[in-house]
């Protein structure tokens, strides 16, 4: 599957924008490289269950380009810097290549009517894959950036609202973060954990192989068994 894809840090809130011509293989290549970016650290911070991996837009090869550097510069997202993945190879792209592209793709964008420019967006959020939903605020900023209309104070105000609850007097508050984890239960105990990470604290064992558990990629984690709750 070709196109436009991205990372979402749910502890953080910050995110990654990708583009690839087979998504599948590069989500995996993510989850399994340990490079030294802002990204791969986190990964390792958080551990992988605090991301999602979403499809946003499906596109042809030749566009991939083009889309990613529109969704780059209209998202804002933290965990990019002004380059392209192009054949899974990291190149800098010149300023004036950008311009160039920016430039092409606005000219498309606005020659375009007020209808199938709709008809577009509601194509390109509808979740293309199984499994690869587009989630409801991605869906907004894409849908804002796209019609260039303004966020509503009452929206700004939640987010605003959100981020306070996750980051009360400075520190990340534990139950904000709790909402975006999935309780695990340890079966021969009966006990249950908050998240993957308590549980592989406890028993000292790796979170990874938890997860593998409860999603029935393995028997069991130390003789132990393990399920979501």
């Amino acid at each position: 599957m070709t196109g436009i894809y991205k990372i979402t840090n749910n502890i953080t809130g910050s995110f990654y924008i990708g583009q690839s011509i087979n998504i599948e293989k590069r989500f995996k290549e993510h989850k399994r490289k340990k490079l030294k970016t802002k990204l791969s650290k986190d990964f390792q911070k958080y551990g992988l269950d605090n991301f999602t991996f979403e499809i946003v837009e499906i596109v042809s090869a030749d566009k991939l380009n083009e889309r990613e550097l529109f969704y780059i510069e209209n998202l804002k997202p933290y965990y990019n810097s002004y380059k392209a993945v192009v054949n899974d190879c990291i190149r800098n792209i010149s300023k004036e290549t950008i311009s160039k592209l920016k430039a092409s793709g606005k000219k498309q964008w606005e020659e375009k009517s007020q209808e199938e420019k709709e008809e577009i967006i509601k194509n390109n959020l509808k979740g293309p894959a199984l499994n690869h939903k587009v989630s409801e605020e991605t869906r907004n900023k894409i849908r804002k950036s796209l019609l260039g209309t303004k966020m509503k104070d009452e929206t700004k105000q939640k987010i605003s609202n959100t981020h306070k609850e996750k980051f009360k007097n400075g520190y990340i508050n534990k139950g904000a973060i709790l909402k975006n984890q999935k309780k695990v239960l340890c079966v021969q105990e009966n006990k249950s954990f908050n998240s993957i990470k308590e549980a592989a604290e406890y028993y000292g064992v790796n979170a990874g192989s938890i997860t593998k558990v409860c999603k029935g990629q393995r028997k069991s984690c130390n003789k132990l068994i393990f399920k979501y709750l």
